[in-house]
């Protein structure tokens, strides 16, 4: 584990974490991460809050089951690929020991870190971690779907230890993000990241969720409160 000390608070985090949080100041990255830590003291009450917008309905008879089957299959191969991609990219594992290649064809050329800099790279931020952030939250969520696909069609049932962990990993990548968005303006945190999703639904849903509030948005209204107005 590293650990930092800000006003006498200590505060710990993986050292993983701090590897992938480029170039940061010791400072700026226990500055963060205790915010961090002390935005889940909300997370309570933004978990009631989320359930008065939860829809109550299921429409069944819209959704085949053999659909909904292939869907999750090719989400989740899918997200095995991305996967691959991951490990490549951020632990440096070569994916042919696994029979596959992460070229298009033998005109493909590497992804190189000049290339993502001269697309994503403007500003404060680092376009690596936005990457593994972006990446790394889609395979968590494909894990998640992998748990739903064999409760569903394998029989497996449903874990709840299972889910957590996968949660407790989107977290980590999410983390990642908010750090890197920080870097460039203020107010991404946990805390500020729950506290304008529910301003939002609270737009949507005046009251709790109905179908017409969810079918009829005012999106224009959305997006001034999600840019703080």
């Amino acid at each position: 584990m590293g650990q930092y000390k800000r006003n006498g608070q200590q505060v710990l985090f993986e050292d993983q974490v701090v590897t992938h949080i480029a170039d940061a100041a010791d400072s700026e990255k226990a500055d963060f991460l205790v915010q961090a830590a002390n935005s889940f003291n909300t997370t309570h009450n933004y978990i009631d809050e989320a359930r008065q917008t939860l829809s109550p309905s299921w429409h069944g008879e819209l959704v085949g089951r053999a659909y909904f089957e292939d869907v999750l299959a090719r989400a989740i191969a899918i997200g095995n690929q991305l996967d691959l991609i991951k490990k490549a990219l951020f632990y440096g594992r070569i994916p042919e020991a696994q029979g596959k290649s992460l070229f298009l064809n033998s005109d493909d050329i590497q992804l190189s870190e000049q290339y993502l800099y001269d697309r994503i790279g403007d500003g404060n931020a680092d376009p690596r971690n936005i990457v593994h952030g972006v990446i790394g939250n889609f395979t968590e969520a494909t894990e998640l779907l992998e748990a739903l696909h064999n409760g569903f069609f394998e029989g497996e049932g449903f874990d709840p230890v299972n889910m957590r962990e996968e949660i407790g990993d989107q977290f980590w990548y999410i983390a990642i993000l908010l750090f890197e968005a920080a870097r460039d303006g203020d107010g991404y945190t946990f805390d500020e990241c729950m506290r304008v999703n529910i301003a939002k639904l609270r737009a949507r849903f005046p009251n709790r969720f109905t179908e017409y509030d969810a079918n009829t948005r005012d999106l224009h209204n959305e997006r001034r409160i999600l840019e703080g107005n």
